[in-house]
């Protein structure tokens, strides 16, 4: 299989030269998702603090609060697993977590 740059002007860049800029570009995409996570560090405080729903839309951009739950097992065997559940001994965990993405037209 044959992968062709979408910008021509990357073939005459040295091998150093596509190795610095793609560290480059991936400490620009951490630093853009840091301000992300604060951003929605931010919206989970206005839901908690009542500010806020858990469903918002501005501008054809949707926001939606969504909840994941799982949980940590003790050392038994996997067919225990669902009994320590039902008995309560598996310790639930619960992430929440913002999707925002653009409204369907």
């Amino acid at each position: 299989m044959t992968l062709t740059p979408l910008n021509t002007a990357t073939v005459e860049l040295s091998t150093d030269t596509l190795i610095l800029r793609i560290r480059e570009r991936q400490q620009q995409i951490d630093a853009l998702k840091q301000l992300i996570d604060n951003d929605k560090i931010t919206l989970e405080s206005r839901f908690l603090e009542g500010t806020i729903t858990d469903k918002l839309s501005t501008k054809n951009v949707s926001a939606t609060r969504t909840t994941r739950t799982s949980y940590t097992y003790s050392p038994a065997v996997k067919q225990l697993q669902e009994m320590e559940v039902i008995d309560g001994i598996a310790t639930p965990k619960q992430s929440v977590s913002w999707v925002i993405r653009e409204s369907k037209a």
